[in-house]
């Protein structure tokens, strides 16, 4: 189930502010967004397809509850300039089956208060705009009305990206001419990474032969009207992009860093923790980022660990983390 703590001391200490009534209970998945440093919302879904929505707007301290009559899935958040509201989104899980993943989505103008279905499939019927074939592994909200949904179908040379400029009413396939790497290869899609409201890149992990995997980049300069090839690299599978020219791509124990908008990449690999395996990362400024690690190899996620660095990614220290009670 999933947890949330705070820290407002730059990671140094942790207090957990989990809604009591999130914790325990038949509850079997979340996810969560954050807004500002004050506003989050907690979705967690039921076994009977339905979910609720926790929400607060003062740092944990208090939570709202709201129960909903749908299924759980992924979501986002986004308030437009001076408005008191957020938008919100949230892509509903219906259920998998024999390659094919059905899903819902709800669009939300208050906040989270209230929710209207704009796309659904019905499973067993028949294919609409958005296939039901194909694993949906991320939903990207723009906050207006556009939506992005990437993921993966085992067939050869398909690229999973579709578009709606309507909140999920109709839907539309979007490509990128990647360089070729192999007569036949297979695509995931990730989540794009956006840097302004126009610019984003867009990471494809590359399966070709019986282990070969690569990792591609698309670069987007147009809200995500069209994408084009920039880059290939052998596999990553930790992406993080500051802005139009810095980002960071790593793996267990690689950290390359690109300073021209990916087309060229340093290794900063040599300045890791020794031993431990690289799970997230985050750069707050094009200097300063944290870097969590895990050093029993994922065997123990209890055993965490919390890097920062101040010089882009250069070298790292190890933050005396703890939680209070």
């Amino acid at each position: 189930q999933r947890r949330v703590f705070r820290s407002a001391d730059s990671g140094t200490t942790w207090k957990e502010v989990t809604p009591p009534e999130a914790i325990g209970g038949d509850y079997y998945s979340g996810s969560i967004v954050f807004l500002g440093e004050n506003e989050a919302w907690l979705l967690v879904s039921k076994p009977e397809q339905t979910s609720v929505l926790f929400h607060t707007s003062d740092a944990g301290t208090s939570w709202s509850r709201n129960d909903l009559p749908f299924a759980g899935g992924q979501m986002s958040f986004s308030r437009p300039e001076g408005a008191e509201d957020a938008n919100g989104v949230i892509l509903a899980d219906l259920g998998v089956g024999a390659g094919s993943q059905w899903v819902a989505v709800y669009a939300s103008s208050d906040s989270g208060k209230t929710w209207t279905q704009t796309f659904t499939h019905t499973p067993g019927e028949g294919d609409s705009s958005l296939p039901a074939g194909g694993i949906k592994s991320s939903m990207t909200y723009d906050g207006a009305n556009e939506l992005w949904i990437t993921g993966s179908m085992p067939i050869d040379n398909f690229l999973y990206l579709y578009h709606s400029t309507d909140l999920g009413k109709t839907w539309s396939p979007q490509t990128c001419e990647i360089q070729k790497i192999a007569e036949s290869v297979m695509y995931e899609t990730y989540k794009p990474f956006w840097v302004t409201p126009d610019e984003g890149f867009l990471p494809i992990r590359v399966f070709f032969g019986s282990t070969a995997m690569k990792t591609v980049f698309c670069q987007t300069i147009d809200h995500g009207a069209s994408w084009q090839f920039l880059s290939i690299l052998d596999e990553n599978n930790i992406y993080h992009f500051f802005d139009s020219t810095q980002g960071w791509v790593g793996n267990a124990n690689r950290l390359l860093r690109t300073t021209d908008g990916g087309h060229t990449w340093e290794d900063l690999s040599a300045a890791l923790p020794t031993g431990e395996s690289l799970v997230s990362l985050d750069f707050g400024t094009s200097e300063i980022g944290v870097l969590v690690t895990n050093p029993s190899n994922f065997e123990n996620i209890n055993e965490n660990r919390l890097y920062l660095s101040i010089d882009s990614g250069k070298s790292w220290s190890l933050l005396p983390t703890s939680v209070l009670p």
